[in-house]
């Protein structure tokens, strides 16, 4: 999954949510992974508002060091459910 730096992080945040309701609602296991264009290494609304998605949802985050770095920070990650 990308999301481009200059796209609209409300839309991406839905879509994100709708991917992941479909594919839990199956009794499938997700697993997300991609360059979101969020620094996870330094706090922000964006970062919060994703976490909070993704825990609401039990996803685990699998990265734990630095992948990237695009001038403004660490973004990308993998996250899968332990569920199915």
């Amino acid at each position: 999954m990308y999301r481009s730096p200059d796209g609209d992080f409300c839309t991406f945040l839905r879509s994100l949510e709708l991917v992941i309701q479909k594919v839990q609602a199956g009794n499938k296991r997700l697993i997300l992974s991609g360059d979101w264009n969020i620094n996870f290494m330094q706090e922000s609304i964006r970062l919060h508002d994703v976490q909070e998605l993704l825990s609401l949802h039990n996803l685990v985050n699998t990265v734990r060091s630095p992948t990237s770095y695009k001038g403004y920070g660490i973004i990308n990650r993998c996250y899968y459910n332990n569920q199915g």
